[in-house]
């Protein structure tokens, strides 16, 4: 369009306030009639459009020449002495002198059109031209108008369309000693076929058509773990969805396939969640706690003596002046097992529980309520004396940690959902 120069005080009062719409804003509104929808800035959805034509680097060259005329900006919090001009010799008079040369060797006319492609709004050549001249100047021209040049070119048009990510959560079972829960390279080399998160991950992204997925989870099981009960809070984020809006039957036939597909894992209570309760997710990851059953040898023969030590553990220890809240603390440097890839540090965790089952001689079932973050492997065998106190220690014998299962995770999150054909729950 054309700024008509009968209104002229006008339109500079606008250009002054930067009231002035830009181009793109109007052209969102003309597509937004067209596509029957209503242009919102906070739309989850976007539509990226790019218009690139051969004049554009030949008439902007023009403002860039401008620019070389003029001199550099001072900067902030920093002084200097003498001229800041690249010619220290040349005055403000020689200055105004070489602009209007510029002017005059370049237009016939001072109110003669700058031209510009669509691409660039009026508001940004605007203040490319009040960064680079002064208001004398814009005053002497009365004012520089802006028209679109016509194209003979022609444009070359992109369009890229982007949704926001969505996040979906869950819990997760693992059945499987031989599954990670996320791909497991050594060396380059993958050493489980399958993982946690690609059984589900993949369907997920599937299902919404996303371009990838993120997964992450509130805390990690070893390959050799189990995950029981009602599982380990897990999130989806899938990015770019094409797919984004399902409702609570689509959500309960993806679990359905899920859980069908494989018998290695299972998910339960698959929804969508807002960033709030992402937020919630990440915040209880040093809160929560978890109970673990571990299949326990002793070097001792179980006696009298070693039970009177673990049944009067928390009793003895719940009768002092410690928090109950605290349980029994441990002292734990990282594990020589992870070392190669944790930072080495010494870690204060708790122990809220313990109890146990006698099987053999030498075998013990012991389950655990611990702090998030809790080795447990290294709470039972010592780690070589890293761990203290640990089991070995309370019992006075070396123990060995032979099985371990995650029984839950006591996190309230996400919320609980009742379908039909739900997953049975195994301890």
């Amino acid at each position: 369009f054309e700024l008509e120069k009968n209104n002229n005080r006008d339109i500079k009062q606008l250009y002054v306030e930067r009231e002035m719409i830009d181009i793109k804003i109007c052209f969102k509104w003309l597509i937004g009639e067209k596509l029957e929808i209503d242009y919102d800035i906070e739309s989850p959805f976007q539509i990226k459009l790019y218009l690139t034509n051969v004049n554009t680097y030949e008439e902007l060259s023009k403002f860039i020449e401008i620019c070389n005329l003029l001199p550099p900006k001072k900067k902030k919090k920093r002084r200097r002495r003498g001229p800041i001009y690249p010619d220290e010799n040349t005055t403000q008079r020689e200055r105004e002198e070489r602009r209007e040369e510029f002017f005059r060797s370049n237009y016939n006319d001072e109110k003669e059109y700058f031209y510009c492609e669509e691409l660039v709004s009026i508001r940004y050549l605007t203040n490319v031209l009040k960064q680079n001249f002064t208001y004398d100047v814009l005053n002497q021209s009365d004012f520089i108008f802006i028209k679109p040049i016509k194209n003979q070119l022609g444009l070359n048009i992109y369009m890229e369309y982007d949704h926001d990510k969505i996040y979906v959560s869950g819990r997760y079972n693992k059945y499987s000693r031989i599954l990670s829960q996320t791909p497991w390279y050594i060396k380059g080399q993958r050493k489980t076929e399958f993982s946690v998160s690609e059984l589900f991950g993949e369907k997920i992204n599937e299902f919404y058509q996303g371009d990838e997925y993120i997964f992450s989870s509130s805390g990690r099981e070893d390959v050799d773990v189990r995950m029981l009960d009602i599982g380990r809070p897990f999130v989806i984020e899938v990015k770019n969805p094409k797919l984004p809006y399902h409702n609570e039957e689509e959500f309960a036939s993806l679990e359905q396939d899920i859980n069908n597909n494989t018998d290695k894992i299972q998910v339960r209570y698959l929804q969508e969640i807002t960033k709030d309760q992402l937020k919630f997710f990440s915040a209880g990851e040093e809160t929560k706690r978890k109970e673990y059953r571990c299949v326990v040898w002793i070097s001792d023969p179980i006696n009298q003596t070693i039970c009177n030590k673990l049944d009067t553990l928390f009793s003895s220890n719940n009768n002092n002046n410690n928090n109950d809240d605290e349980g029994i603390v441990v002292e734990q440097q990282t594990p020589i097992r992870v070392l190669h890839r944790r930072t080495l540090a010494t870690r204060r965790r708790s122990i809220y529980n313990l109890s146990y089952k006698v099987i053999t001689s030498h075998i013990l079932i012991v389950d655990i309520q611990t702090q998030a973050g809790t080795y447990v492997k290294e709470f039972i065998h010592g780690d070589f004396g890293r761990t203290n106190p640990n089991f070995g220690q309370i019992i006075g014998c070396d123990a060995d940690i032979l099985q371990l299962d995650v029984k839950n995770v006591l996190f309230d999150f996400p919320p609980k959902i009742e379908r039909k054909n739900e997953p049975k729950i195994y301890n």
